[in-house]
């Protein structure tokens, strides 16, 4: 292939190569093609991935729900103690 001398390209890029055919015209060859059945053990394997990430957020939400439950109630007892000891009953001596 015999190319003439061409000046400097407008973009700046002289690296890129000058298209002698369009792109429709250049030869296409099919992409790689899994088969029907492997491709449904693919989707049927990451099913399962996805459920068991899943399961496993809703395990990790519900145990941090139940340690804020339980926090929430030992605060509440706290300040309920507080205020039972504050209430000091005057003895009396007589």
């Amino acid at each position: 292939m015999t190319s003439t001398v061409r000046g400097k390209p407008k973009s700046g890029r002289t690296w890129k190569d000058v298209r002698t055919a369009k792109h429709s015209a250049m030869k296409k060859d099919k992409g790689l093609h899994t088969a029907f059945h492997i491709r449904r053990k693919i989707e049927e394997q990451v099913k399962q991935i996805r459920n068991a990430s899943l399961e496993r957020k809703k395990a990790k939400d519900e145990l941090k729900r139940a340690k804020r439950l339980k926090e929430e109630e030992k605060r509440k007892r706290k300040l309920e103690n507080e205020r039972r000891s504050e209430i000091v009953v005057p003895h009396e001596d007589s």
